[in-house]
């Protein structure tokens, strides 16, 4: 029998100083390494304190050039096909978490790109966003 296997992943990306996460859609995190953007899958693992925040709103942009230029990467609505400008990822008080932190994964497959991003945006309040890991890797 062939086994199949996955190279292991590695470390794209880390941010790991805690800071604010507010009202307005802010950067993250950006991706443009050749070696990372060439992969297939990206992980992002979230470490958030909500706070008084409902909830954080997380979003993913690609460019095909050098940054000049970002495309949101849309939610299809599988109903409609209609591509919607809603976060990619959500996390709220229904999230799991330990000690006060909201702590999740969420895998996120690679288009084609140059360079990738995640926006964060804090609803009703301020969040904290403790850390924020991508790795990634071939499937």
């Amino acid at each position: 029998m062939e086994k199949i296997s996955y190279n292991n992943p590695q470390i794209a990306a880390y941010v790991g100083t805690t800071s604010i996460v507010t009202a307005s859609e802010t950067t993250l995190i950006t991706i443009s390494d050749a070696k990372d953007i060439s992969k297939s899958q990206l992980t992002a693992y979230y470490n958030v304190a909500l706070g008084s925040a409902t909830e954080v709103d997380f979003r993913y942009y690609v460019s095909p050039d050098t940054g000049t230029t970002w495309y949101m990467i849309p939610i299809q609505d599988p109903n409609t096909n209609i591509l919607e400008n809603l976060p990619n990822a959500v996390i709220d008080s229904t999230t799991y978490s330990t000690g006060g932190n909201s702590l999740t994964v969420h895998d996120i497959p690679l288009s084609a790109c140059n360079k990738f991003k995640i926006t964060g945006r804090a609803v009703t309040a301020t969040a904290t966003l403790n850390s924020l890991t991508i790795l990634v890797r071939d499937n």
